[in-house]
């Protein structure tokens, strides 16, 4: 079974490879397969390319499961994901996120960030990095209620996170 965190708001779901795969092609198979409705709005247009090496990735590592894509749920529906780019390297993890448009600023993506770093830290990592785009404030303000501390940048923002949060 894929991994699974619960905030106050969200239900979090390591997405299988099966379902990654499915997602590309068939939005009613990947709905069936991971058991949810999927807001019309997700996904973004980004994540179909990245979901086909994140399956290869999980067919070749199962362990990997993870440290790659996650499903945010809200009331049975899928309304955005969010994840890490890789498992960690030399203790390190990136994370980046996105909650469907309709839906944003109402903390969900705070509560998925905050539940997905206390996940890497209970799973090895030693830092979780994240970077925005200056002009995004939403993104500003998740990471900092999160606990990031802004490490670099002007346009483009740099974030880091070397110690759990405290529930």
């Amino acid at each position: 079974m894929e991994p699974r965190l619960t905030t106050q708001d969200l239900i979090l779901c390591a997405c299988s490879a099966e379902v990654a795969r499915a997602l590309g092609v068939d939005r009613a198979r990947a709905s069936q397969l991971c058991g949810w409705a999927l807001h019309e709005a997700w996904p973004d247009a980004d994540l179909p390319g990245v979901l086909e090496s994140y399956a290869k990735l999980i067919d070749a590592y199962p362990d990997k499961i993870g440290w790659g894509v996650w499903l945010f749920v809200r009331e049975g529906v899928v309304i955005g994901d969010g994840g890490f780019h890789g498992p960690p390297k030399d203790g390190r993890v990136q994370i980046g996120y996105s909650i469907v448009p309709q839906l944003q600023r109402r903390g969900y993506a705070t509560q998925a960030v905050g539940a997905l770093c206390g996940w890497a830290f209970g799973h090895g990592a030693r830092c979780v990095n994240a970077e925005c785009d200056a002009s995004n404030q939403a993104s500003v303000r998740v990471l900092e209620k999160c606990g990031l501390k802004r490490i670099g940048g002007n346009k483009m923002l740099y974030w880091a996170l070397t110690t759990p949060l405290r529930a």
